[in-house]
């Protein structure tokens, strides 16, 4: 009897446990629902991933046997590897019941980043509860995409920093460095977050009067990171003759300038400069679509040229068009900039139940060439249901309007938390991460709301900093005076 009576009076007991155990197991329902949903059809560059991944199976761990990779960093595909290799014909569901479970891990972390920023364990709960609002980042992780890997490596790496400015130490400066150079194999884009990052750390060090051991700090982080990415360097060395990351900015900058329509106010296409480079160009293309950044890749190859001189030679064709219009380019950027927060999901869309697992090529896919013939020993499934397209809906396709009031909010907890001295460090950082990568995004990719979505753990964050004032203000008013005391305190409500 003494059992069940501790068991039942356990929320009373310990109502912070109590709650962030529900809120967790929430977290896995809804993954779960999502694993029941399925794998959709691998296209694009889900599919491109999945065809490098089996090289990886295959035992080409580099992904430099034949023509070598050179347009993807490789940590997702060696991801992907692993699970074919452990999980055999179950690797693309292991795939994506990994993917989800990293979607509730990210969902944790974000919640202790919230705990350790507000000063109490309201307000990871208030993390907790509003991550599970974040239901897009599920669609994200149903698909063979890499942003749900490099979402969790960011997200880990900003927590790290931000204990690293609450105590500084020579470990967490390491595994930041190590988390930051680990998310760039998964996605180049934070190739550059060290910049920004270091000068938070120099911030940091003028508040503690501690330069000299955070000098050191700084260095260690800069050398983890290095020596995280060396090895990629060396192997794009010795199989292309330069030591680069990735040969994807022609690829990208295409996309970026010149996909669109020029009466597009959010979303503006530059036009094509008459300049060497463009010329050469359109003498090797002859004719066909000039928009899709995939296939004039694809004929450029098909004209006798490496990835990389293919790559290099788009890039030069962006750069002349920026060079002729550069007012033009810095107005499509900032206007791409502020696109960035408010892009919808589109990833997902009602299709019909059957999984194509070897769709045809098409103009906006990767290099055709390098993908496997045969998916069939896959397990795998898809169901149409009233989950897709149902009551939740809105939770898949949020108006501009519910995006543009999320972003408001984050930005505001930002600036709250800038103002505030014991925080500023922290608000700073957060800040300096939700710009950077919005930046980046803006003036090398096109608007895509799965770029975003690795931004969202640290928008709750900062938005967590507006809510729990503005809850508590609403208890003080509405709630008797011990449940708010509790509130304020952090205390169980004992009696």
């Amino acid at each position: 009897m003494k059992r069940i009576r501790d068991i039942l009076t356990l929320p009373v007991r310990r109502p912070w446990a109590t709650a962030a155990v529900v809120l967790v197991f929430l977290h896995l329902v809804k993954a779960s629902l999502f694993i029941g949903v399925g794998q959709p059809p691998l296209e694009g560059d889900a599919l491109s991933y999945w065809a490098s991944g089996l090289r990886v199976a295959e035992g080409d761990w580099m992904i430099a046997r034949g023509v070598p990779e050179v347009i993807r960093t490789p940590g997702y595909p060696v991801f992907l590897g692993l699970n074919r290799m452990v999980f055999g014909r179950y690797g693309l569901v292991a795939a994506t019941c990994i993917q989800q479970l990293l979607v509730v891990v990210v969902a944790l972390i974000a919640a202790g980043m919230c705990r350790r920023v507000n000063g109490s364990r309201l307000g990871g709960l208030l993390g907790l509860a509003i991550g599970l609002f974040c239901v897009s980042q599920n669609c994200i992780a149903d698909r063979l995409f890499s942003e749900t890997l490099f979402n969790v490596l960011l997200t880990a790496a900003m927590a790290l920093l931000l204990a690293w400015i609450d105590r500084p130490t020579l470990l967490r400066a390491a595994l930041t460095g190590l988390l930051l150079g680990a998310a760039t194999l998964v996605r180049p884009v934070s190739q550059l977050a060290w910049v920004p990052l270091l000068a938070v750390m120099a911030w940091r060090a003028g508040e503690l009067k501690m330069f000299r051991r955070s000098a050191v700090h700084a260095v260690v982080l800069l050398a983890v990171m290095a020596a995280t990415l060396a090895p990629w360097y060396v192997r794009n060395y010795v199989c292309c003759g330069k030591a680069f990351l990735v040969k994807a900015s022609g690829l990208t900058m295409w996309a970026s300038c010149f996909h669109g329509s020029p009466d597009d106010r959010l979303n503006p296409a530059m036009p094509f400069a008459d300049a060497p480079a463009t010329r050469k160009l359109f003498e090797t293309l002859h004719d066909g679509d000039s928009k899709s950044h995939w296939g004039v890749y694809r004929r450029l190859l098909e004209s006798g040229r490496s990835r990389v001189e293919a790559n290099d030679c788009m890039e030069a064709v962006c750069w002349e068009a920026v060079r002729a219009r550069p007012l033009l380019f810095l107005d499509s950027r900032v206007r791409r900039f502020l696109w960035f927060w408010i892009t919808p999901n589109g990833t997902f869309r009602p299709r019909t139940p059957q999984f194509h697992m070897t769709p045809p090529p098409s103009e906006d896919s990767s290099d055709s060439a390098q993908l496997p013939e045969d998916y069939g020993d896959q397990v795998h499934w898809f169901s149409e249901s009233y989950f897709h397209d149902g009551s939740l809906n809105w939770l898949w396709h949020p108006s501009v309007g519910i995006y543009l009031l999320a972003g408001l909010v984050a930005f505001t907890g930002a600036l709250v938390l800038a103002i505030d001295p014991a925080r500023r460090s922290q608000g700073m950082a957060l800040s300096v991460m939700l710009l950077y990568v919005a930046a980046v995004t803006a003036v090398g990719a096109p608007p895509e709301y799965r770029y975003r979505m690795v931004l969202e753990p640290l928008m709750v964050v900062c938005a967590v900093r507006v809510v729990e004032p503005l809850m508590l203000f609403l208890a003080a008013r509405a709630c008797p005076r011990r449940l708010c005391d509790a509130l304020r305190s952090d205390s169980p409500l004992s009696p």
